[in-house]
């Protein structure tokens, strides 16, 4: 069974929300347009050290030592890390990635920060 949990950004006060306030918040507000926050999807996968990789990380391949921001790919209803015209296949190349940061913290790590 995949586990379904999110995280949410403030985009007021620049910081993530504890994850009691995630849950509650998360029914009521994930599909406003104008929210001031910005929930994150678990993907269900886990880098090279355990850590969680939710949409909106960026890994570092160790094969390539590149950046990719964690995205959710809507036409083909999956996340996908990719950056330019690198792709890194899910199932096998996330496990060897480790998650060195996200484009909310870190907008340096990739243009795609927000």
């Amino acid at each position: 069974m995949r586990e379904i949990k999110f995280r949410a950004w403030d985009k007021e006060f620049k910081k993530w929300l504890h994850q009691n306030i995630v849950n509650s918040l998360c029914i009521d507000r994930l599909n406003e347009k104008d929210s001031i926050y910005e929930f994150n999807q678990f993907t269900g996968l886990h880098d090279r050290h355990g850590k969680e990789i939710f949409e909106g990380d960026v890994l570092k391949s160790e094969a390539t030592d590149r950046l990719y921001p964690v995205t959710w790919w809507a036409e083909k209803a999956m996340f996908r890390a990719i950056k330019g015209n690198y792709f890194l296949d899910q199932a096998k190349a996330w496990k060897n990635c480790e998650v060195i940061g996200n484009v909310y913290e870190h907008p340096e790590l990739t243009e795609v920060g927000k």
